[in-house]
């Protein structure tokens, strides 16, 4: 940052989060919970895809990349 106001963007970016911040974990999904959701057929016929690419939500959603 540069110019006269650059000191005071400065202090107000380094102000606490307390209370404002919060942290979520967010975990893969279960091989059950994958299966419970596109069916059993669809699941064994992808296993080898989530076993590369993973359980996470966002990697399963967006399948484009895969095939």
């Amino acid at each position: 940052m540069s110019g006269s106001s650059s000191f005071n963007l400065f202090n107000e970016l380094n102000e606490p989060l307390t209370g404002r911040k919060w942290e979520y974990e967010l975990f893969p999904i279960s091989w059950e919970e994958y299966e419970n959701h596109v069916g059993y057929l669809e699941s064994k016929q992808d296993l080898e895809n989530r076993l590369i690419y993973g359980m996470c939500l966002e990697v399963i959603n967006n399948k484009k990349g895969e095939e």
